[in-house]
């Protein structure tokens, strides 16, 4: 349960509009302009956003997003495995804010900008009793993986970044930035068969999707190990 007792005053800063006007984390910064939103409204327009190394996964080839996103049962999913494996209370506190974080992300046109709407509304919002930090960033994870893409950081630095993030120290486009600036290189087509196009049969998107978990929970156990102990 300690994972997320520390979260409450990011969840009570999480609910008006204190983000304004709040000075960014000096461990995660800007873009090159200094702006802690340079680039944010380019993410979800088409346009080019400052991401430390640019445009990310299928787009930056000039491609279709895959079919395959993570969806609330997905997160559920993933949350379940987290408990079941590194402890903590097993439980929804609500679950439409699931569906929402879901389904908002997944209207995300970049990737990465996907993957930091899930991170962030999950680990601000807490729909969870517990394991709601170490949820956002496997899913964030996964969402990416799904794009053929593996973050790799440092397991301190990424739960320095999580606690700022719970915290509602960063805006959507640092969560984003810190994603982009840690994305190892694409993995092989033949590794990763969930970039598919459309009409995949759902027995196979399935499959694809629980192995992209699997995969993301063991690169990623040291981590939730350690978040679940914050």
């Amino acid at each position: 349960m300690g994972e997320d007792q520390g979260g409450k005053e990011g969840r009570r800063e999480g609910k008006g509009g204190e983000r304004e006007g709040r000075e960014p984390s000096p461990v995660f910064g800007a873009g090159p302009s200094g702006s802690s939103d340079h680039g944010e409204a380019g993410g979800e327009e088409g346009t080019t956003p400052y991401l430390g190394r640019g445009p990310l996964g299928l787009l930056a080839r000039g491609q279709s997003r895959g079919a395959m996103r993570l969806t609330a049962d997905d997160v559920v999913y993933v949350h379940d495995r987290l408990i079941a494996e590194h402890g903590g209370a097993a439980g929804i506190v609500n679950r439409r804010m699931i569906e929402y974080a879901a389904d908002a992300a997944s209207r995300k046109k970049d990737p990465v900008y996907e993957a930091a709407a899930i991170l962030e509304f999950l680990a601000k919002n807490h729909p969870f009793l517990d394991g709601n930090k170490r949820t956002a960033f496997a899913s964030a994870a996964v969402a990416l993986r799904l794009e053929g893409r593996r973050v790799a950081a440092p397991d301190g630095d990424a739960a320095a970044f999580m606690l700022e993030v719970a915290a509602n120290r960063l805006t959507l486009t640092q969560v984003a930035t810190w994603l982009n600036d840690r994305l190892e290189a694409r993995i092989g087509e033949e590794a990763h068969p969930a970039r598919s196009e459309s009409g995949v049969p759902q027995a196979l998107e399935e499959d694809a999707k629980r192995r992209a978990i699997d995969e993301t929970l063991e690169a990623h156990r040291t981590l939730m190990r350690k978040l679940s102990e914050l």
